[in-house]
């Protein structure tokens, strides 16, 4: 059912057309992942990145576990704030 439900609109979508309440909630969860992301970036430039420089490689070569190139990472944060209402 949740499934079948994507095909017709997204939380995005239903949140845009409300008022109060559920846009003040999507928000918040929009900022509290901003929030998660920016921690989760430190972390990539303090341990992945420094690490990557003190042994002469050039971070952009480098991917996430799950191959998501690190420069693409930087650009993730752009598109994260802009789905804010």
């Amino acid at each position: 059912m949740v499934a079948d439900a994507a095909k017709y609109f997204t939380i995005r979508d239903y949140a845009s057309k409300s008022e109060g309440p559920v846009r003040d909630a999507y928000n918040k969860i929009i900022d509290a992942y901003i929030r998660f992301k920016q921690s989760h970036w430190g972390l990539i430039a303090r341990y992945i990145i420094g690490s990557a420089k003190k042994l002469n490689i050039d971070p952009k070569i480098l991917t996430g576990v799950g191959g998501t190139p690190i420069s693409s990472l930087i650009a993730m944060g752009d598109l994260l704030a802009k789905n804010k209402l």
